[in-house]
This record gives structure tokens, sequence and C-alpha cells, in this order.
């Protein structure tokens, strides 16, 4: 669930995988890209990590990045 204001906002977005989503939001002064992930601390791997670097290498170098 999103604001109206954020819906507009939105540019795009896609599911990685079952733990990761990536969107990409129009801001006032530059395009924000967030990846939202979940790792549970005991069974986070090398896959996960890896997945998760080559997702914010994709990121437009301009964009503003917030990884939660």
């Amino acid at each position: 669930m999103m604001t109206p204001e954020a819906t507009m906002a939105l540019i795009d977005w896609s599911p990685i995988n079952e733990t990761m989503t990536k969107a990409r939001f129009y801001s006032k002064f530059v395009k924000l890209t967030m990846i939202h992930a979940y790792a549970p601390t005991n069974d986070a791997d090398e896959y996960f990590y890896g997945k998760l670097q080559e997702v914010a290498e994709q990121v437009h170098k301009h964009d503003m990045l917030i990884i939660t």
C-alpha cells in the first residue's frame, strides 16, 4: 500500500526474488531507487549478498540508492 503521492512518483518496480524487491521513484531533486531485502541472519549466505550486490550495481549512477 502506498500513498497517492508515492503512487504518482513510482517510475517502475520489479520483484527480484522471494526476498528482494526494487522500486524507482521520482523525487524532488533526484530519482530514487529503493531495494528492499529480507535476509534471515541465520540463513544469509553468499548467494543472497551476491545477488544484492548485483542488483545494487544495476542502479542508475545518478540515482540516490536506499537499501532496507
